[in-house]
């Protein structure tokens, strides 16, 4: 019972992930005019880990070795999904780059399957198919074509390492403090960011009190919050299934770059959106009936030990005639589970 709930609000904990980082669309989208790419991410990340030592400082003396191990590798493999998004896309038309960098969802079975031997439920093999379709279709333009550019290669990139992030995420948070696992991580992410764009960018004369304002945005709710949920959630859901919850990341950040900043979704967006979302709920649906099913054929100890009493009784009766009576101890039905 605990579990199915820890799994129930770990689908809604993944689903504000997708929106907080589907909010960071718009938001990015106004500042990365005047901060350089990776000074932004550096930033952003900086002042996220900031927040969290701040919110989590009695956590931080149990910051042990295999925590900052685990934190290290999985800061590399995020930022490596950050710096192929970023090179990737000016390579390539920012529609099939969309549609690249968020092929995860495909990638996470075959990872899973390839290096954990695990085997990927029917019910999530067609939700990621549908799902898949409706990324074609949310990011297809007139001219796209099926071809695969350099870019291309590079946004796709992205995808590999973002789906290993998640999968590792979900099997090293298990064993670690969700918490502490996201704040060094965003440490490390920051500390990529600056060495690059040390090398890279120049960092921009004046940046102005409104878009700090989004800066803090940004690393408030679509980091420091989304990473401590991603920690956390991951923990409770497989992959496979993380993967096409948060699928919906592009599509919120579609829908709230067209109410906030009025960009044109068109009907391809919205039918490929309208598919993403179909995707999520078939298999959401799949998971609550496989979670009632289990719940309704759970049956504790004492009422196992009480129904086995009286299948025995019930046969000696049958068989010897012996009244019910001779057993009211053993066959007590009244025991609280």
């Amino acid at each position: 019972m605990k579990h199915i709930k820890k799994e129930t609000l770990s689908t809604y904990g993944l689903i504000f992930v997708a929106l907080f980082w589907g909010l960071g669309f718009p938001a990015l989208k106004v500042v990365s005019d005047s901060i350089p790419t990776f000074y932004l991410i550096g930033l952003r990340f900086f002042m996220a880990a900031v927040l969290l030592c701040i919110i989590f400082y009695r956590r931080l003396k149990k910051t042990n070795k295999a925590l900052m191990y685990s934190a290290f590798i999985l800061s590399m493999y995020l930022f490596a999904c950050y710096f192929c998004a970023t090179l990737g896309i000016k390579y390539t038309t920012s529609a099939k780059a969309s549609f690249f960098s968020c092929l995860g969802l495909l990638i996470i079975p075959i990872i899973l399957r390839l290096f954990y031997k695990e085997k990927i439920s029917r019910r999530v093999i067609i939700s990621i198919a549908i799902c898949t379709a409706g990324l074609f279709l949310f990011s297809y333009t007139a001219g796209m074509g099926f071809y695969l550019s350099t870019g291309d290669l590079i946004c796709l990139g992205c995808s590999v390492t973002g789906a290993t992030h998640v999968i590792m995420t979900g099997r090293v948070a298990r064993n670690q403090d969700p918490a502490l696992l996201a704040t060094i991580q965003m440490l490390f992410v920051s500390v990529w960011a600056f060495i690059t764009a040390f090398l890279l960018e120049d960092f921009p004369d004046e940046i102005s009190l409104n878009h700090w304002g989004v800066m803090i945005f940004l690393a408030i709710f679509c980091t420091a919050i989304a990473f401590v949920l991603l920690c956390t959630c991951t923990r409770y859901i497989s992959s496979a299934r993380a993967g096409v919850i948060l699928t919906i990341e592009p599509v919120t950040g579609a829908l709230f770059s067209a109410y906030l900043l009025k960009d044109h979704l068109g009907i391809n967006g919205i039918i490929g959106g309208a598919l993403i979302f179909a995707g999520m709920i078939y298999m959401e649906l799949g998971e609550s009936k496989r979670n009632d099913s289990s719940i309704a054929t759970y049956v504790s100890p004492n009422q196992a030990d009480a129904l086995l009493c009286q299948a025995d009784v019930s046969l000696i009766q049958k068989s010897g005639n012996i009244p019910s009576q001779e057993f009211p101890e053993q066959c007590d039905t009244s025991q609280k589970p």
